[in-house]
């Protein structure tokens, strides 16, 4: 801290006065000239004082010695600090080369990257600035990888599990210390081939691997974690998950009319989870009500070669429903969904496979599989509904497999299912599917309920908001003007009041004139919905007409603009 005498901290004092050329004149020569040195070495001195010049120093100290095993990598960071702050480059001791270009390297920090190493190396950090240079080395000391562990063997396997076991590793250097085991394992046969690891404590010689597929062959590694890093894999041992009760049901089940007392059925394998080799399948029906119990419906099992059926001595005209379970050697897995059939010749089978794909806020393309041996299609119903709407129902006289449903509201869920048609009558629906509709930006405007003058360069409007003003809205744009995000509000000059100005209270409407007309831009601000519907425009220009209109906003983008809304501001004084 600078201590200034009584004498400088008078000229300090004088001295913005004693600068100043209107005051000069009135103090004495050399008074004016003793006042201004003292302060000038005044100023120096506070100057150095607060302005404090540091050499290069190292904030971050390096290790001694850095080990890593071959082909593996190290981070070395090297911190410095000064005024001014010092460049930091590494070297590299063995051939004295620079890693980093001195005069471009990084100020205060710098982070050496050494990837795939392969023997020992010294390096050097050095700190460089105008007051002069400081250097720390380290060594980076490669080292062979510890041995992999011998005599992996699987012990024991289950559908999900496999436990292994392996000789501990004991011959560690002395500078080196166990860590622990990494068991690597993969499916063998899987389209992505990427490891997953399990962590395994250094006291322990032996591993559980949970959660894996049944039915998969598997392969698995050991390796040791030490403090240099990991060691050699071990070769790979394999084994093949136990097999369980599928995981999946049959697919693509359809039913289709032979004649008034015969039904045929076609499947395919479960598409995935087969869990073991499929060796059969059960076909359950029913013309009871669907809610009867499964176990009351009547069974045929078919050979596992065999994926198609005829269920015969059913009743005539009757409602018939089907499910269809895979079995192997360890149980029938879940049911397929159920099939509906009538026993009437003639009558189409379920379309299958229906998809619907939103395409925008009002459209929804379906897209299915005509029935089983479907030669007498004559066309298609869709039945499709909202969750607060009647069913609807189209019907298409063409034997197609899309359609685009039109006239949806946005951001609305819709229910749709597909029954086939022939000369003979309607087929049964298939499943349902559902799919949503796009957001949709809001349909309706907010209202400006007021404008109010409050200065000749401010105006505080106010609106109610489109929750308000729902109560009139129709049904097809009720979904459409919630989620509310933001409100933009936006003003332009009118025209320059001459004559004749409006009264402060009036507001003139959108109608008077052709906004397009109106050749000054659009100025504007977005608020929050959630802040408030009022809003304050300043800077306006006094005893001027500006048009202000406004929007809502969501996630998708701004709706309408409300009516435009004149207001004059009031005039300067």
């Amino acid at each position: 801290m600078v201590v200034l005498d009584r004498r400088k901290w008078i000229a300090l004092w004088f001295l913005p006065l004693i600068k100043g050329l209107i005051f000069q004149h009135t103090f004495p020569t050399e008074i004016f000239e003793a006042a201004h040195k003292i302060a000038s070495e005044a100023d120096e001195e506070t100057e150095i004082s607060q302005v404090r010049r540091v050499p290069p120093y190292f904030t971050y100290k390096l290790e001694r010695v850095y080990r890593v095993g071959i082909g593996g990598s190290v981070n070395l960071t090297c911190v410095a600090v000064g005024y001014p702050m010092p460049r930091v480059f590494w070297k590299r001791q063995s051939d004295d080369f620079f890693l980093n270009d001195p005069q471009t390297a990084p100020i205060g920090k710098n982070v050496l990257t050494l990837t795939n190493l392969e023997q020992t190396e010294n390096y050097t950090c050095i700190a460089v600035s105008k007051l002069g240079n400081i250097e720390t080395s380290t060594t980076v000391e490669v080292k062979e990888l510890l041995p992999a562990p011998t005599n992996l063997k699987i012990l024991e396997v289950t559908a999900t599990t496999v436990s292994l076991r392996w000789n501990p590793v004991t011959n560690i250097p002395d500078d080196d210390s166990l860590r622990g085991y990494i068991i690597k394992y993969r499916q063998k046969y899987a389209e992505r081939g990427a490891y997953k690891e399990v962590k395994v404590p250094g006291d322990a010689n032996s591993a559980l691997i949970e959660n894996l597929e049944p039915y998969q062959q598997y392969e698995f590694s050991a390796q040791v974690v030490s403090t240099i890093g990991r060691g050699t894999l071990s070769p790979p041992v394999e084994a093949q998950t136990s097999e369980a009760a599928p995981g999946a049901p049959p697919s693509n089940v359809q039913a289709r009319s032979l004649n008034r007392n015969s039904i045929l059925i076609r499947w395919d394998p479960p598409t995935d989870k087969q869990n073991g080799r499929i060796n059969g399948y059960k076909i359950h029906y029913t013309n009871r009500p669907m809610s009867t119990d499964v176990t009351e419906w009547e069974v045929k099992e078919v050979k596992q070669d065999e994926l198609m059926t005829t269920l015969y001595e059913l009743d005539p005209d009757k409602t018939y429903y089907v499910q269809v379970q895979a079995k192997n050697a360890k149980g029938y897995g879940p049911m397929s969904k159920v099939v509906t059939v009538i026993t009437k010749p003639g009558i189409p089978g379920q379309p299958s496979n229906l998809v619907a794909k939103a395409l925008d806020s009002h459209r929804i393309q379906l897209n299915w599989q005509k029935p089983m041996h479907s030669y007498n299609i004559n066309g298609y119903v869709i039945q499709y509904s909202a969750s607060e709407d009647g069913v609807k129902e189209l019907t298409l006289a063409s034997d197609v497999q899309k359609h685009i449903v039109d006239g949806l509201r946005p951001n609305t869920i819709y229910t749709f299912k597909v029954a086939a048609q022939s000369d003979r009558g309607q087929g049964t629906f298939c499943d349902e599917v559902q799919t949503k509709t796009h957001e949709s930006v809001p349909t309706l405007a907010p209202q400006i309920k007021d404008v109010l003058v409050l200065s000749s360069s401010v105006l505080h409007i106010f609106w109610d908001p489109i929750e308000t003003s729902n109560d009139t809205s129709s049904d097809d744009d009720h979904d459409s003007n919630y989620g509310i995000l933001t409100y933009k509000i936006e003003w332009r000059p009118f025209i320059n009041i001459t004559s004749s100005p409006l009264d402060d209270s009036s507001n003139l409407k959108s109608e008077e004139k052709d906004e397009n007309e109106n050749e000054f831009e659009w100025n504007s601000k977005i608020q929050d919905s959630n802040i408030s519907t009022e809003l304050k425009i300043i800077d306006l220009k006094p005893y001027q007409v500006y048009e202000i209109r406004i929007a809502a906003g969501n996630g998708i983008g701004f709706g309408p603009y409300s009516q435009v809304v004149k207001k004059m501001t009031k005039g300067d004084g």
